[in-house]
C-alpha cells in the first residue's frame, strides 16, 4: 500500500498545477486594465436612496410621501412614479402603509414597458415587492385569527350565559318547596 500512495505521488499530472493556477485567476477576477479597490461600494441608485430617506423618517412624514406619491404617480403614471409610489405604500408604520397596493405597484413598475430600473433598482423593487406580499398575508392571517378569536368569544359568552341561566334554574328548583 506504501508504495502505491508514493507511486501515485510519482506519477502525479503535471497539469494540475497549471490547472490550479488558471482557475484561481478566473475565480479571483482576474481583469485587465486598472484593478478596481476592493473597497469600492456600487453608488447609490436614485430609488435606493429614496427607500433609505423613507426610512428615515418620521410616520407623519412618511404619509405625506405616500400622498405626494400619489400625486406624481396621477400627474404622469410613469414607470419611475409608480415604483416610488409603490415603494412608498410599502413603508409599515404610517396611514398611507397598503402591502396589497405597494406589491401591485412594484409588479407593475417592473412589467411596465420602458421601465429602465438599474440592476440595483430591479433588485430592490423586487425584494419590497415580495416583502409587501409577505406583509400582506400575514395582515390577512392576523385578521382571520381575530375573526376566528372574536368567534370563540362569542361563543364562551353564549356558553356561560347558558351556564348562568341553568344555575338559576337549579336555585329556583332547591328553593321551591
Amino acid at each position: 500500500m506504501q508504495q502505491r500512495r508514493g507511486m501515485k505521488q510519482l506519477y502525479r499530472p503535471r497539469w494540475r498545477p497549471a490547472l490550479s493556477f488558471a482557475l484561481a485567476l478566473v475565480l479571483g477576477g482576474c481583469t485587465q486594465g486598472q484593478p478596481r479597490p476592493a473597497s469600492t461600494a456600487p453608488p447609490a441608485t436614485d430609488l435606493v436612496t429614496y427607500t433609505g430617506q423613507l426610512a428615515n423618517r418620521a410616520h407623519t412624514e412618511r404619509a405625506q410621501a405616500v400622498e405626494r406619491a400619489r400625486a406624481a404617480w396621477n400627474a404622469a403614471p410613469s414607470p419611475d412614479n409608480r415604483a416610488r409610489l409603490g415603494l412608498a405604500q410599502a413603508q409599515p408604520g404610517q396611514a398611507g402603509y397598503a402591502p396589497e397596493q405597494a406589491a401591485d405597484h412594484l409588479a407593475a413598475a417592473l412589467a411596465a414597458e420602458g421601465a429602465s430600473f438599474s440592476t440595483e433598482d430591479r433588485a430592490l423593487l423586487e425584494f419590497v415587492r415580495l416583502q409587501a406580499r409577505q406583509a400582506s398575508r400575514y395582515r390577512e392571517q392576523l385578521q382571520q385569527a381575530r375573526a376566528h378569536g372574536q368567534q370563540l368569544s362569542d361563543k364562551l359568552e353564549r356558553a356561560e350565559r347558558k351556564l348562568r341561566a341553568i344555575g338559576d334554574i337549579e336555585r329556583d328548583l332547591d328553593a321551591a318547596p
